[in-house]
């Protein structure tokens, strides 16, 4: 949160499930919403809530399992962080520039 308001950016950290925390976060007047609830199945009734007021409002929300990443993107999230997902992503990106940086490739060579 500091560092976005460093930048200049107006951010409002708080539960957005709670109705005064929605209207302090003046999604009238923002491009995003970011949510980090931990219960996919909240932030989807939460998606829903924004989506119903806020056509254009870019979405994202995080999710831990199949199932509540569909039922987020029904609601009208954007996108959907899935933390292993990303986890496993970034490893494999690891993986891809060590091997490029060493000339590897994945095939095993028996000699």
């Amino acid at each position: 949160m500091e560092a976005l308001r460093e930048q200049g950016i107006k951010a409002v950290l708080g539960n957005a499930a709670r109705s005064d925390t929605m209207e302090l976060a003046r999604l009238d007047c923002a491009r995003w919403l970011l949510l980090t609830i931990p219960n996919g199945y909240e932030a989807g009734e939460v998606v829903t809530a924004a989506r119903e007021k806020y056509q254009t409002i870019e979405i994202i929300a995080r999710a831990h399992y199949d199932d509540e990443v569909d039922y987020i993107l029904e609601r009208g999230a954007n996108r959907v962080v899935m933390g292993e997902r990303e986890i496993a992503s970034s490893m494999l990106h690891m993986l891809e520039e060590k091997m490029a940086q060493d000339g590897d490739t994945l095939a095993c060579e028996k000699g």
